[in-house]
């Protein structure tokens, strides 16, 4: 199983991004600190959505991921009904993509096993509608 990210440029708050997350997944998740690192986690279906602050990873794969400072990871908790939760992850990710292009207007992107960007078919003009919690 490959890896399905979304890494976002912003100069907003982490508990902004959280609370933006939570509206748009229409769901609370649940703040975990532990000696590994700082995530913010939702469980939609067979689908995990990690949310971290700092990504803390190398350029890599002509992506610079230095230069994100959020990342969430959609990742398939339970393998079964494989192929109709892969399909709503990919689903549920570009929805997510699109949301945080047309309300944040930051630089994002959806990548693959974190060496392939995946090119969003619909680039959405943003509204900058959000406006939850401050600026950092």
């Amino acid at each position: 199983m490959y890896g399905l990210d979304i890494f976002l440029e912003a100069q907003i708050s982490w508990e902004t991004f959280v609370e933006f997350l939570q509206e748009s997944l229409c769901m609370k998740g649940r703040d975990v600190t532990d000696d590994v690192r700082k995530r913010h986690i939702w469980r939609l279906f067979d689908i995990e959505i990690l949310a971290y602050p700092d990504p803390d990873l190398d350029d890599d794969q002509g992506i610079p991921f230095s230069t994100f400072t959020f990342q969430v990871q959609l990742v398939l908790a339970n393998m079964r009904d494989h192929d109709e939760s892969n399909r709503f992850r990919h689903a549920l990710a570009r929805m997510l993509v699109v949301k945080i292009r047309k309300r944040l207007d930051h630089n994002v992107r959806l990548v693959r096993n974190l060496q392939t960007e995946i090119l969003i078919d619909e680039v959405v003009p943003p509204t900058n509608q959000f406006e939850g919690g401050d600026s950092r």
